[in-house]
């Protein structure tokens, strides 16, 4: 498998997990930037974000909020958080 959220999607690489649904997955970052670095991704592989619907990249949208909002009242006493869609590699892409 090519796609490496594909892969952990379907289980067949680790890691954290720290939110599930039918059609999104939220995961813990393996090269963090700050504690709790998360990346929300779609269970259906997409290209880049121009090849995400949009109601997709929304929903994805809601879902880091409440991250966000987890992340406030949590063990990591976040008081701030940061959004980001790192779309190629000039925009520092890695994946």
């Amino acid at each position: 498998m090519s796609c490496v959220f594909c892969a952990i999607v379907a289980g067949d690489a680790p890691a954290i997990r720290i939110y599930e649904d039918d059609d999104y997955l939220a995961i813990l970052d393996i090269r963090p930037f700050t504690r709790g670095h998360t990346l929300v991704i779609p269970k259906v592989h997409t290209v880049d974000l121009t090849d995400t619907p949009p109601q997709t990249v929304a929903q994805m949208a809601v879902i880091g909020q409440r991250i966000a909002k987890a992340a406030r009242v949590s063990g990591l006493h976040a008081d701030g958080n940061n959004i980001a869609v790192n779309d190629g590699k000039s925009a520092f892409q890695s994946v």
